[in-house]
């Protein structure tokens, strides 16, 4: 009789026990691999791509693991490996582990990592992501992940109570805050504009255009070249002394796009701008659009991008910096920033959920009728999984209170360290200065007391003058910084106009004042870029772990300064 194809494969070894044998493993070089960066390891070995290439040894090999041979090897005894030799695939990924974490940043330097808007996430999060791997669950439909459906739906809500959008709001977790924006946008034109539904933004008579300060996020013009609306209908709004949506200048650009024949449809807002992160103030945003919707007698949404700051609605503290938020059509929340929650954590919350039903095309083969839990029919994705799991974790491990001291250590910090940069003789705070200003970011650069050089390897347009800027300074003590590998820091270009008349470095005051074109009230600063910018600065993203983290970025600036340019 001939064998069952169940007997056939039951000399292989189980999913179980392979993995009994091999996450023990990879969980150990991990555990050493984080340690190394608690104890004051580098953040990481700078090497070039193709070094790099050379070092992890990429490679793709025909021959795969044994089965048989690895069922020899593992065996099990109260769930414990008693014999774990490995075979040669199962060898080849714990080298290649170990050369992956090497080889790559290591966040868990307890903040030395501030090149970027994340930070470390905790232990709950690096649990979550082992659950999510071993469900390997697509969270599109109920049917395939109906615990994490629940969960899903559970956090959306949870969170939109705290943003004050109602009973009738909804939601989903997306992959990412660009994604979380794209969506937004293209909800948007579904419910504003629903022809182009069937016959696609050409059939419109007035082109859409879409409303974003000049230092808000490139995703709301990638959403607009996806959605056919096209970088050229993104106008940008200017901004005041720091970086904040000019209301004014709003209004008077939503006019502007009437008089020329054009349909004004959606108004990005940023809470937590990237460079910045400071805060637009959503509430006069929102009485404009609604001035603009009476005296036109038509729609326009308002969306707020709060991918770097919207945490902020965790806090009671600081949660004033979201106020008027209640007034949005709909927000991106990205708990991956501020939370420590795991890479992607993000959401788009909307004040109506029946608006996420505009984007619901037939898929009958998968989308079936009276599925309230079908999250991915809402959502122009098909397989996603379910981030959301991710807060819900965090939430379990640290409790409300706690989310919120996360928050509020990070905006505590801030003003802490400027008021260190303020009074180093050697470091230059930009922006903000006005300590009534809470912002997600501190903008310094390094300033030298001498004007000489002691590296001989410094650019030459440094050593020649007395006098060298600042601005000038930015890019090779980034470098030094890098080389070293004690911390990790970023520089980005801040397009502020640079004011005659403003507060000088120490924090005392000249005549400060805003203006529709950016004029920049702040620390003096020494010349401007060649548009009249501020040009380059390191920028300091305010993370999780109080004032040490960032006390050592800023003694890393002075430090690589110091050699190369004079202390």
């Amino acid at each position: 009789m001939p064998s069952s194809v169940s007997a056939q494969s039951a000399s292989r070894p189980l999913a179980s026990e392979q993995a009994a044998f091999i996450l023990p493993e990879i969980t150990e070089l991990a555990l050493e691999w984080m340690r190394e960066g608690e104890n004051g390891g580098v953040v990481v070995e700078e090497h070039t791509p193709e070094e790099l290439q050379d070092l992890l040894n990429v490679s793709f090999p025909d021959g795969g693991k044994d089965e048989a041979s690895l069922s020899k090897h593992v065996a099990l005894q109260n769930g414990k490996v008693l014999n774990g030799n490995a075979d040669e695939g199962t060898e080849r990924v714990l080298s290649a582990a170990k050369k992956i974490l090497r080889y790559s940043v290591n966040h868990w330097t307890d903040g030395r990592f501030a090149a970027k808007l994340y930070s470390s996430i905790d232990a709950a999060g690096l649990a979550t992501e082992l659950l999510l791997g071993a469900l390997n669950a697509n969270a599109h439909v109920f049917s395939a992940a109906p615990a994490l459906s629940v969960i899903e739906v559970a956090t959306v809500r949870k969170i939109n109570d705290l943003i004050g959008f109602g009973p009738d709001s909804g939601g989903l977790s997306m992959p990412g805050g660009s994604a979380s924006n794209r969506l937004s946008l293209t909800t948007a034109i579904n419910n504003l504009l629903p022809s182009v539904q069937q016959e696609g933004i050409t059939s419109l008579s007035q082109p859409p255009v879409i409303f974003t300060s000049d230092h808000s996020h490139y995703s709301v013009e990638q959403a607009a070249i996806s959605a056919g609306i096209g970088r050229r209908n993104v106008w940008k709004v200017a901004t005041d002394h720091v970086g904040r949506m000019d209301v004014q200048d709003l209004q008077r650009r939503l006019h502007e796009c009437v008089a020329a024949g054009k349909k004004p449809l959606y108004v990005n807002a940023t809470s937590g701008t990237t460079v910045t992160g400071c805060f637009d103030d959503i509430r006069a945003i929102s009485a404009v659009i609604q001035q603009y919707k009476q005296q036109y007698d038509t729609n326009c949404w308002l969306h707020v991008d709060g991918s770097w700051g919207g945490s902020v609605v965790f806090s009671s503290k600081y949660r004033s910096l979201l106020d008027g938020i209640e007034l949005a059509d709909s927000m991106t929340v990205n708990p991956h920033k501020g939370l420590r929650v795991p890479l992607q954590c993000s959401f788009l919350l909307v004040r109506d959920r029946k608006l996420l039903s505009a984007n619901v095309v037939d898929g009958d083969y998968l989308f079936h009728e009276g599925q309230q839990y079908d999250i991915g029919s809402t959502t122009t994705f098909c397989g996603r999984r379910s981030d959301a799991l991710k807060l819900y974790m965090a939430w379990q491990m640290h409790g409300s209170s706690g989310l919120a001291r996360m928050i509020d250590d990070a905006l505590d910090s801030g003003q802490v360290i400027r008021n260190k940069i303020r009074e180093h003789p050697n470091l230059q705070l930009i922006l903000p200065t006005d300590e009534s200003i809470p912002a997600y970011s501190v903008c310094f650069r390094f300033r030298p007391s001498s004007p000489t050089p002691h590296d001989a390897a410094a650019p030459a347009s440094q050593r020649a003058s007395n006098t060298p800027s600042p601005r000038l300074m930015v890019r090779p003590i980034h470098a030094e910084v890098m080389r070293r590998g004690r911390v990790m820091l970023d520089f980005a270009p801040l397009k502020v106009r640079v004011s005659a008349a403003m507060p000088n470095s120490n924090g005392t005051n000249g005549s400060s004042h805003s203006s529709s074109d950016g004029a920049a009230s702040r620390a003096q600063v020494d010349d401007a870029d060649e548009n009249g910018f501020i040009g380059e600065v390191f920028r300091l993203p305010l993370h999780p772990f109080g004032l040490s983290a960032g006390l050592i970025v800023l003694d890393e600036v002075v430090s690589a300064g110091s050699d190369l340019f004079g202390a």
